[in-house]
């Protein structure tokens, strides 16, 4: 008490711009009342300088964060959930306003900083405890006592503790499709790629200095110095030329988290947003579920652990020993568990995920759905709504009651997505431009396993090591199948020697109804050495260059202009991750999306050639033959159809990988 006594009189002949020590003095007395079992007073200081802080709009260190935490953990422990939440909320409020800060830098058009990403990925994860927190103390409430600013509460610390970077691709790209004119357009992607430039080369800065010691790092140094120099330079000029061409357009790109108003007014009727936190820390997984005109907020009935478990379980039952598009192909004895694909799992999931929310879904509801973490990976068609038992039989197989006989599904690479998907619908699809295919590959095969074979050298994928990865035939197949449905002529597919990487790269996508690229996709390192997702195309004969070693990069595809009604990768995990942590779609499907697609179909899993090509097709059809129905009806019935073309067919593998991300 007489050190506190001592703190707050010194605290109190300080003026407005304090030392933040004197405020760690109060986190440290804090700590010292709860370590005695003084709650009340702990609660107290923790309180005031949480209110301080707000106040000031100071942000949190590392030791901040830990003091405040692990009190407010200590009245969750304690059942004291009240106390716990007035240690929380003002907390978050703190990261609420620092997160927003980072936004305003970008109201400058003449202000670049290429570290805007890496630090708001950076303070995302600082502040998501605290978000986390906030959630499980409002999810303690019976939903039928939360107000309205208890539900925006929640909805908000869900936005701000989920994943930066494919929320940063979807803002980028909406910020170009709100330009009030196409220069102004064009300038604000080549302003986006400098970003994306400097980002990249201060990244590389950093890997030099730190390995500075061999010969030649100094001239490297000093080359990569120069070149962010002149980059500096062109987001200069381009933000002169960006203020001339848009005097009352804003530059801002916006990361604001959506209110649940604005989240309804994007939706139709009959469609449904599902989204989620999984909380490691606090081992709970929580969801929502928007309509237009009802909104539920829970905690499920599962968690983390579980949650991973059930779903690694799902995903290890799908299997095939037919030839797939992914590095997984170079193993003859994949194949499905002993028992069949796990329906004890997929109809858990269904429980955990989808019942919650039973009162709010009606039948024939298209589900939006938005997630980071082991559900990401999870395509929702493939989820039970009744139980089953484990059957091979192709007529077992089609008689279970699949999620997707009863909705179909779109997959959300963020929240904030809602509001593009509304102003398309509102400008209207057409398949009336021209179908662009580039497929199969000319690929020798032959790996035991690529992984083990050196794969890159200097950057740059080495082309033996490409050219091991299995023939994919049925590839183009599936483009002349789909160019003939499209009534695309035959110009319109490049495939064998002429389906390079350098052609890719300097083709004309703009205006294109479909564009296709099917090929292998590859996760980072499924060759050994790969940094980043990849599509795979025909690797030179002799040694490779910068825009042509034969594998399309996750950074190289973002720097494209792919400017397409639909770009599908008929290829293998293309839903899937950079690499980094980021999350699901943050890999290829992000990059696309940054580049211009507006909609995607993409695959979880390592797919079969033989049922991708049919049911790509059927896909393309169905939206040819009645240009109304959604992207997600039409998968939903290709989904449909193909089960029950083939007995081989019946069996999820075949049919469940992939899921349109966009779009309704």
């Amino acid at each position: 008490p007489l050190v506190e006594a001592y703190a707050r009189d010194e605290f109190a002949k300080l003026n407005n711009d304090s030392d933040p020590w004197f405020i760690r003095v109060f986190d440290l007395i804090g700590r010292v009342y709860t370590n005695g079992g003084k709650q009340d007073e702990a609660a107290k200081i923790f309180e005031t300088t949480a209110a301080i802080r707000n106040a000031r709009g100071m942000t949190l260190t590392d030791e901040d964060l830990s003091a405040m935490l692990w009190h407010s953990d200590t009245m969750l422990r304690m059942q004291r959930l009240n106390d716990g939440y007035q240690i929380i909320l003002p907390l978050a409020r703190i990261g609420q306003n620092h997160l927003a800060s980072l936004a305003d830098l970008d109201k400058d058009g003449d202000l670049f900083d290429p570290f805007a990403s890496r630090r708001q990925t950076f303070l995302k994860q600082h502040y998501a405890l605290i978000f986390e927190r906030l959630v499980y103390y409002l999810s303690t409430i019976p939903e039928a006592e939360l107000t309205q600013e208890s539900r925006e509460t929640t909805f908000t610390a869900l936005q701000h503790a989920q994943g930066a970077k494919v929320q940063q691709a979807v803002s980028r790209l909406a910020l170009r499709k709100r330009a009030p004119n196409v220069e102004t357009a064009r300038l604000l992607r080549e302003r986006q790629d400098t970003e994306n430039e400097l980002e990249r080369l201060q990244i590389e800065l950093e890997r030099l200095r730190l390995f500075e010691d061999r010969p030649d790092d100094d001239g490297d140094i000093r080359t990569v110095e120069r070149r962010i120099r002149g980059a500096q330079d062109d987001a200069a000029e381009l933000g002169t030329q960006l203020a001339a061409s848009a005097r009352d357009f804003t530059l801002e790109v916006s990361t604001a988290p959506l209110t649940i108003e604005q989240v309804q007014k994007t939706l139709e009727p009959g469609q449904v947003v599902l989204t989620y936190m999984n909380s490691a820390e606090l081992n709970l997984v929580f969801g929502w579920a928007i309509t237009r005109d009802k909104f539920r907020f829970t905690r499920l009935p599962l968690r983390p652990t579980e949650l991973d478990d059930q779903v690694k379980q799902l995903r290890s039952s799908l299997g095939s020993n037919a030839v797939l598009r992914g590095a997984e192909l170079l193993d003859d004895a994949r194949d499905s568990a002993a028992g069949g694909f796990n329906t004890e799992a997929a109809h858990a999931l269904y429980q955990a995920l989808v019942a919650p929310f039973a009162d709010v879904i009606s039948a024939g509801d298209t589900l939006l759905i938005q997630a980071d973490g082991p559900i990401a990976s999870l395509p929702y068609a493939l989820l039970l709504t009744e139980p089953a038992d484990a059957s091979r039989n192709a007529d077992a197989l089609r008689a279970m009651q699949w999620l997707v006989k009863s909705h179909p599904t779109v997959t959300l690479p963020s929240l904030n997505y809602l509001q593009i998907a509304a102003e398309q619908r509102a400008e209207g699809a057409t398949m009336d431009g021209p179908f662009i295919g580039f497929g199969n590959p000319a690929l020798e095969g032959g790996a035991a396993e690529v992984v083990e074979v050196p794969g890159f050298e200097d950057g740059l994928a080495i082309p033996d090591a490409v050219k091991r990865l299995e023939p994919l035939p049925n590839t183009e197949r599936e483009l002349q199948a789909m160019a003939a449905t499209l009534g695309a002529e035959r110009s319109t597919i490049t495939t064998g020697n002429r389906a390079t990487e350098y052609n890719v790269r300097n083709t004309d996508f703009t205006g294109a109804s479909v564009v296709i690229f099917a090929t292998h996709g590859l996760l980072s390192g499924e060759i050994s050495g790969l940094p980043e997702p990849a599509l795979v195309f025909t690797p030179p004969w002799i040694w490779s260059t910068r825009n042509d070693d034969g594998l399309l990069l996750m950074s190289e595809l973002r720097q494209m202009k792919l400017d397409a009604n639909w770009v599908i990768f008929s290829a293998c995990n293309t839903a899937g991750g950079s690499g980094d942590g980021q999350g699901g779609l943050s890999g290829l499907a992000s990059a696309a999306l940054y580049a211009g697609a507006e909609r995607l179909l993409v695959s979880h899993w390592a797919v079969r050639d033989d049922a991708t090509a049919d049911l790509t097709t059927a896909m393309m059809q169905i939206l040819m033959d009645d240009p109304t129905v959604s992207g997600s009806a039409a998968l939903q019935r290709a989904m449909l159809l193909l089960m029950t073309e083939k007995d081989s067919y019946a069996s999820p593998d075949a049919w469940a990988a992939f899921v349109v991300v966009g779009g309704r």
